[in-house]
C-alpha cells in the first residue's frame, strides 16, 4: 500500500532513547535519536506515533541539520514530520517528546507495587504499542538496534 510505502522510504538502523517517567502527574519526557537510511530523497518523513506529542523534530547530517514541522494523523497513528528542503542518504532523526504513562500495559506503562507503596515503570511493544511509548518506524519488518535509557 502507498502508506506502508511511505514509512519503508525510512529505515532505522538503531534507536538511542532516554525516558524519564514523573510518577507524581503519571507523564514522561522522552528523547530519542534515530540513525536512520533515506532510500530516496523525500521532504516529508512519517513516523508512528499514538498519544506521543513531539515538541522539536530535527534531520541532523554531516554538519547541518534541518528543523521539521510536525503534523499529526490520529486515526493512522502517525506524525509527519515535514522539512523545508529533501533529506536524503544517511542521517539521525533527533526528537523531543512527551507522553501519559499509562495504566493499561500497552507501550510504557506504570504499575503499582502494593507492598512497597511504590511506582514502577514496565513496556509492552507487541503488536503495535511502540508508538505509545516514543516515536518510531513500528513495523515488524524494520529491524534496528537499540539503547535505552530511563533515569
Amino acid at each position: 500500500s502507498v502508506e506502508k510505502e511511505r514509512l519503508l522510504d525510512v529505515k532505522p538502523e538503531n534507536y538511542d532513547l532516554t525516558f524519564m517517567p514523573n510518577f507524581e502527574n503519571f507523564t514522561f519526557f522522552g528523547s530519542e535519536e534515530i540513525s536512520v537510511k533515506i532510500v530516496k530523497p523525500t521532504k516529508f518523513i512519517e513516523i508512528n506515533c499514538k498519544e506521543i506529542v513531539i515538541h522539536n523534530a530535527l534531520f541532523h547530517q554531516s554538519s547541518d541539520e534541518y528543523l521539521a514541522n510536525v503534523s499529526y494523523d490520529k486515526e493512522r497513528e502517525t506524525a509527519t514530520l515535514e522539512f523545508e528542503n529533501a533529506v536524503s542518504s544517511f542521517g539521525v532523526l533527533k526528537l523531543n517528546f512527551t507522553g501519559f504513562l499509562n495504566d493499561e500495559f500497552r507501550g510504557f506503562s506504570r504499575i503499582f507495587f502494593d507492598d512497597i507503596q511504590r511506582y514502577g515503570a514496565v513496556t509492552h511493544f507487541e503488536p503495535e504499542w511502540a508508538r505509545k511509548a516514543f516515536p518510531c518506524f513500528d513495523d515488524p519488518s524494520l529491524k534496528a538496534t537499540f539503547q535505552i535509557s530511563v533515569i
